[in-house]
Parts: C-alpha cells; sequence; structure tokens
C-alpha cells in the first residue's frame, strides 16, 4: 500500500492541481474579448457566417457578421471554426455526487435508504454543492458552462438549483436558486417508495390539497388554532409556491399512461408542469403540445430499463420536437450520472441522426435549458446575454470535434483537467526493467 500510495500516483495531488483555473485572469477586471469569422450558432435562430462575437465578463456587447472590433480588444482569430453557447443541461446531479456508490460523495437524497420520507419538497442538494469536484472541470473543458441540479429519492424529491460552471463558491456559481420542485410518478416512484401507481398519485394529490390548505389557513396555523398536516411546514411551504405558479413542477414519469396522468394533475392544480424522462412522450406527443408541457428527455434512450419504458426509442426527441413540444436534452440517466455530464452534445448529435432538427438539438442543449429554470441570460449568444460561449474546432454536435475556448461569463476557462494530467502522466511509460 505504501508503494502504491507514492510510487504510482496520487489522485488527489493529480485533481487539485490539474485545473489550474481562467486562462486570463485580466477578463475578470474588464478585458474585452472580440472572437473574429467564426460561424456563429446563437443557440435560437440561423445560422451566422464570418461572424465576429465581442464581450467582456459584464456580457456580450455584439455578436453578427457586421461587428466591429474594439480598440485594444483581445482578439482570436477563429476563421473555420464553430461558435455556440455555452452548453447548458436541463437535468444534472453535476456538483452533487462525486462517487454514485460511495454515500459520502453523494448529495442529492435527502436520506440514505429504504424507506425514506416520501415527501421533502424543501430540500435543497445546492446546499452541498461542491465546486472543487473534478468532475466539474472536466464536464466545462468539454463545453458544458452551467446545469439545472436536482434532487432525487421519494414521490417528491425536493427543490433544484441552476448554476454555471464558474468560481469556487456556490454564491459565485449560482444563477438561479430555486428553479422548480421534482416529483415523480409512476415506476420511478414505486421503486423509492413502494405501493401501486394509483397510490402514488393518491400520495402526491394529498400533499398538494395540504399545501393548498396550509397556504389559505397560514394565518391559522401560527396560532395554532389549525392541526398539523401531515407533511413538514417546510416541504409544505415549497408545495405552496408550486400550487401559485412561482414554481414549476418536474414530474418525472416513463410510462404514456404515466404522462397523460401528470398532464391530468397539472390541468386540475393549474400547476407549471415540466416533464423529465418522458420515454414514451412520442406516443403522446400531440397531447403534450396541446398542453405546451415541456419535455426533459434522454437523446440515447433507446434500451428499456422496465417495463414502464418498453416503447422507448431513439426517434424520442425528433418526434416530439417536430409535433411542437418543447425539448430539452440531458446527459442525466443510468449509473454513474455526474460522469456523463460530458456526453450532452452526444445525446443532441444522436437525436439528429434520428430526426430531430439540428437547429432544435442545439437548442434543446442551450436555449432552452435556460429557459425552463429561469435563466434569462444564458444559452443565447447575442447582445445583452452573459458571456459563456465555447469555440469549437468543427460541428459541435460530432464526437471528434472538440472545445479549443471555453469561455464562462467572459473569461476564458482552463481546459486542463484530471484527465489530461492522468494522459501527460502516462503518455510515456518508462523502459522495462
Amino acid at each position: 500500500m505504501k508503494m502504491l500510495a507514492a510510487g504510482i500516483i496520487s489522485f488527489a495531488s493529480i485533481s487539485a492541481r490539474a485545473d489550474d483555473g481562467t486562462v486570463r485572469a485580466g477578463a475578470a477586471s474588464g478585458e474585452v474579448t472580440a472572437l473574429v469569422g467564426c460561424t456563429l450558432w446563437p443557440g435560437d435562430g440561423p445560422k451566422v457566417d464570418g461572424a465576429t462575437v465581442v464581450f467582456s465578463a459584464s456580457g456580450i456587447v455584439a455578436a453578427g457578421a457586421g461587428a466591429s472590433v474594439p480598440a485594444g480588444a483581445r482578439t482570436l482569430d477563429v476563421k473555420g471554426r464553430v461558435c455556440t453557447p455555452g452548453l447548458v443541461d436541463a437535468a444534472s446531479h453535476l456538483g452533487a455526487v462525486e462517487v454514485d456508490y460511495e454515500a459520502s460523495t453523494v448529495d442529492v437524497q435527502p436520506a440514505e435508504g429504504k424507506p425514506y420520507a416520501p415527501i421533502h419538497a424543501d430540500f435543497l442538494p445546492a446546499d452541498g454543492l461542491n465546486l472543487a469536484s473534478a468532475l466539474v472541470a472536466i464536464a466545462r473543458a468539454g463545453g458544458l458552462t452551467a446545469v439545472a441540479l436536482q434532487p432525487e429519492g421519494g414521490i417528491v424529491a425536493g427543490r433544484g438549483t441552476l448554476f454555471e460552471l464558474f468560481g469556487t463558491t456556490p454564491a459565485e456559481a449560482v444563477v438561479v436558486p430555486v428553479t422548480a420542485v421534482y416529483a415523480v410518478l409512476g415506476e420511478g416512484a414505486k421503486g423509492g417508495y413502494g405501493g401501486a401507481r394509483g397510490h402514488v398519485t393518491s400520495r402526491l394529490r394529498e400533499a398538494l390539497d395540504d399545501a393548498r390548505d396550509y397556504a389559505r389557513r397560514k394565518a391559522d396555523y401560527e396560532k395554532g388554532q389549525v392541526p398539523r398536516w401531515r407533511e413538514r411546514r417546510a416541504s409544505l411551504e415549497a408545495l405552496a409556491l408550486v400550487l401559485a405558479g412561482k414554481l414549476p413542477l418536474v414530474v418525472q414519469a416513463s410510462r404514456a399512461s404515466d404522462l397523460l396522468e401528470a398532464l391530468a394533475l397539472a390541468k386540475e392544480y393549474g400547476l407549471r408542469l415540466v416533464l423529465e424522462g418522458a420515454e414514451e412522450g412520442w406516443l403522446v406527443a400531440d397531447a403534450l403540445a396541446r398542453a405546451k408541457v415541456p419535455v426533459i428527455v434522454h437523446g440515447m434512450a433507446n434500451a428499456p430499463e422496465s417495463f414502464a419504458s418498453l416503447a422507448e426509442r431513439y426517434e424520442n426527441a425528433g418526434l416530439l420536437s417536430k409535433a411542437g413540444v418543447k425539448v430539452a436534452l440531458t446527459a442525466l440517466g443510468g449509473a454513474a450520472d455526474a460522469h456523463t455530464a460530458g456526453t450532452l452534445r452526444q445525446q443532441a448529435g444522436v437525436a439528429v441522426a434520428n430526426g430531430m432538427e439540428w437547429s432544435a438539438a442545439l437548442r434543446a442543449i442551450t436555449r432552452t435549458p435556460a429557459e425552463l429554470f429561469g435563466a434569462d441570460k444564458l444559452g443565447l449568444v447575442a447582445p445583452g446575454m452573459t458571456a459563456d460561449v465555447v469555440v469549437w474546432s468543427g460541428d459541435p454536435l460530432e464526437l471528434s470535434t472538440r472545445p479549443e475556448h471555453v469561455f464562462v461569463r467572459g473569461v476564458e476557462q482552463s481546459l486542463r483537467t484530471r484527465q489530461t494530467a492522468l494522459f501527460e502522466k502516462y503518455r510515456t511509460l518508462p523502459p522495462r526493467p
């Protein structure tokens, strides 16, 4: 063990030194950067050939074919390259999970083991956000600049947060402190809580009813004139915001019938609904489009993991999009979720290969996730927006393409990570004795 620790490698030391911060520290103090000559895909709308993008830490100043370069700006010739907004993952555990099967590094569940309390709407994983995670630097070096962090577990899992992959503290990184409340219907809730589908739905409805009653009789509650409800006060407060339309309810569900049940609940309670998973969404695409309910899907879901998603297929995202459903894509799904954040653009590429329009797929990993969760300044390369910009060597939805420059809030980020440090360490091996 001593030889292993001293002679082979220290992962801790590599993690600490691999991401050496920003490349251009001067950008934080007002340096202006101009990217000249790229093919710009702004995140919403057609591409612009020969574009110039001008920005600083304060935001994007200009973006277009006719944009001028201010005197004194740092100028990068990016002819033949593609510029896009930084990628935004609509559902992630990044920053709150390091090793999925090591409980001390998992902060997306309020309690370990089963059964756990089925309703904990007040739980906020971002309270344990770890921006020093090696996975954050790896994801950022792949072009990801923001994620919607979400909880999991039970019937109502908790609240989400949208943050940028920037800085060293949550106060620096968080853009939208509370984005939504997350719930589960169908197979997912059955696995984490138990009971038939009807019981899960009934339990969720009971929690919503209690929250509505709590909001109406809050003054009486303060005076101790009403009995306590089944749920904790903090959970009722969070659900009351959902009922008031101040926060969306993100419902994770797979089976077509579960998706329709979620639509019915949203109509009954007047909820701002977002569906996540929706592996069988294409079967009820018209109903989702009529209800104007956005959907977060995994672009590479094609092999059913349970009886709840027997009809899942690669074409799901494309069919939903063409039906008029607002689609966001996520890399969240399966084992090692936090480690798959870098596959987001691959999800989009697979969706394009199976019928989704290229521009719609790019929007699904940039502007749409930002819109869903109230980050109005993200996901778009346009004047006045936050300067989260990536320069790619080619088509960003092709696996052979690599980010050449990644800017977050106008500051260029290091592309050096634990992975590149390991690659360099073992690229040239010493001769065998």
